[in-house]
Order: C-alpha cells, then sequence, then structure tokens
C-alpha cells in the first residue's frame, strides 16, 4: 500500500441545495464542492465568499449555462457561502457545499 503526504483534500459533506433565487447558504466558514445546471437558461449565476453580501467573489459561471454542465470547484470558504444569479432568465443549480 502506498502512502500519500501533503494535505489532506476532500469534497464536500453530502450537502446539496437546488437553487433558482439569490441565496445565502451558510454563514460560515466551508467548502463549495461543485455546482450542477439542473435547468439551464438565457441567465448565468456567482459564488461569493460571505455569508449575506456580494463580497469576495470566487467563481462566474459563463452566461448563458446549458443543462447538465458541471463546475467542479473544490474552493474553501472563509466567511461564507452566497450564490447570486444574473438577469435575463430564470436556470436551476444544485450545490454541494459543506
Amino acid at each position: 500500500m502506498t502512502k500519500f503526504t501533503g494535505q489532506q483534500t476532500y469534497e464536500a459533506e453530502r450537502r446539496t441545495t437546488q437553487i433558482t433565487n439569490d441565496a445565502n447558504i451558510k454563514a460560515e466558514s466551508g467548502k463549495v464542492c461543485r455546482a450542477i445546471v439542473v435547468a439551464g437558461g438565457a441567465a448565468g449565476f456567482s459564488i461569493w465568499d460571505d455569508p449575506a453580501a456580494n463580497n469576495n467573489l470566487v467563481f462566474v459561471s459563463p452566461n448563458p449555462v446549458t443543462t447538465g454542465q458541471i463546475f467542479e470547484l473544490q474552493c474553501p470558504m472563509d466567511n461564507g457561502i452566497r450564490i447570486t444569479f444574473t438577469a435575463g432568465g430564470t436556470i436551476q443549480v444544485t450545490l454541494t457545499w459543506s
């Protein structure tokens, strides 16, 4: 058996949230694992490292997004997790986080 050294990495715990509107997901540090577009459309979305405001931008999706797109983020968040959507249409995103 091979032993590995260095920083342990992990995916987010099994917490998923389906989102269609701007949302404050978590108000403390955590991790965003991935975003899956369940229903695509003419809008895009952004993920912020802030529990309640649009501060500390971490990710901006392409605009528009298509159904089935998966964005692997694996990103630690220091302050919280917030997702916002751009104008132009309704989309649905499943966010996996811890």
